[in-house]
């Protein structure tokens, strides 16, 4: 079940999966992502072909410290910047 949380930002939730089988899907999410390509229009064809990255964090409800939703969307939050700062294009999971 996906979501906009605001800016740049989206939450998967999937309550049926572990955090191992969470991480696998955000793996297969990031590399989808990464396979995209995007040919410019003809008149910004200088510019080649432009490509995505997707970083994410992964938090499994079961964790320490994510008792409440909002402490599980932080602890997700947590990594995701935890995997932006560790040079993006990556899954950091607990």
């Amino acid at each position: 079940m996906p979501a906009r949380l605001g800016g740049e930002e989206f939450a998967v939730l999937l309550p049926r999966a572990t955090g191992q089988q969470a991480a696998g899907v955000a793996e297969q999410l990031r590399g989808i992502v990464e396979a995209l390509a995007c040919e410019p229009a003809d008149d910004a064809a200088a510019r080649g072909t432009i490509r995505f990255t997707a970083s994410f964090g992964v938090a499994e409800a079961a964790a320490p410290g994510a008792a409440t939703l909002d402490a599980l969307l932080m602890l997700a939050d947590e990594r995701l910047y935890a995997a932006k700062s560790g040079g993006r294009n990556r899954v950091v999971a607990g």
